[in-house]
């Protein structure tokens, strides 16, 4: 978990966020691992544990103020201005079934999917901006593709995840 050098790694893998006491994992063999440093509390995740636990904590969803789709020889892409001027670019790639996505510019630094099952989709992505932890998510079914972005702060993170391991630790079953 903390190298020698007092570096905090999930079995040798830097943190794909390192926010104060908070380092998360990028997904590791399809679990996301999540250490809350001062209080030495290391969480496991699959991918649907961890958008459950996403899900509970206090969530803003932003509007969409723009919303442009364009079809292109790599697959579909969708431009979307978020309220706070976040611009988000998602490239659909049917040709190799990838979701690419851009926030701000920026590659989200924990992505998973997509996701399929039977003809709906899913795919996820976290971004560490201005302070906020932005959650994106994606559905795909064959009639349209709806996207929805989240903002939260990282504190809000730490006391779900710290609610989360108590229940843990404390449940009778």
């Amino acid at each position: 978990m903390i190298s020698k050098e007092g570096e905090v790694t999930f079995n040798g893998v830097k943190p794909a966020i390192a926010q104060g006491e908070l380092y998360i994992s990028p997904f590791i063999n399809d679990k996301i691992y999540i250490y809350i440093d001062g209080r030495d509390i290391f969480l496991e995740f699959t991918y649907s544990e961890f958008l459950r636990m996403m899900h509970s904590i206090k969530l803003q969803q932003l509007k969409i103020l723009k919303k442009e789709t364009r079809y292109t020889e790599l697959g579909i892409v969708t431009d979307t201005l978020f309220e706070g001027s976040i611009k988000i670019v998602t490239l659909l790639d049917w040709g190799v079934q990838n979701v690419l996505v851009t926030i701000d510019e920026q590659k989200p630094v924990i992505e998973y999917g997509p996701y399929c099952d039977y003809e709906n989709c899913s795919y996820f992505a976290l971004a560490l901006q201005r302070g906020e932890l932005l959650y994106y998510k994606v559905r795909i079914n064959e009639n349209e593709m709806d996207s929805t972005l989240y903002s939260s702060t990282p504190l809000n993170l730490v006391n779900e995840l710290i609610f989360y391991a108590l229940y843990q630790k404390l449940k009778l079953f």
